[in-house]
């Protein structure tokens, strides 16, 4: 699996795919990547420990599955919308987001959205 992942990062016309490795990995935060249709592309290591999940098991799954139910209704919307017009801009402003382990519990989180 991690040959895969990095075979996405070379996708992303970079000059060194192990750099953006690098500097994932040495980021103070969690750091979760999505395409257009909510499939997790990218995680760094904080992403693998806050979450409860293996890099494998997130490569594999849509962003939604790290998404209380609760919340889940309106998301694919948010997520298109953003998709049509992306700008740099904190997500949720004014509402209370929450991150869902692997064990299920739920915890409080900042959001950054960038293009």
């Amino acid at each position: 699996m991690m040959s895969d992942y990095r075979a996405y990062l070379a996708t992303l016309g970079l000059s060194s795919p192990l750099a953006l490795e690098g500097f994932l990995e040495a980021a103070p935060d969690a750091i979760v990547v999505v395409d257009w249709s909510g499939n997790i592309v990218i995680v760094n290591q904080l992403a693998e420990r806050l979450f409860g999940y293996s890099r494998s098991e997130l490569l594999a799954m849509p962003i939604d599955g790290l998404i209380p139910q609760r919340l889940r209704e309106h998301h694919a919307g948010y997520r298109n919308n953003y998709f049509r017009e992306p700008h740099t801009r904190p997500m949720g402003e004014g509402r209370e987001l929450s991150g869902r382990r692997k064990d299920g519990s739920e915890f409080p989180v900042e959001i950054s959205l960038s293009r």
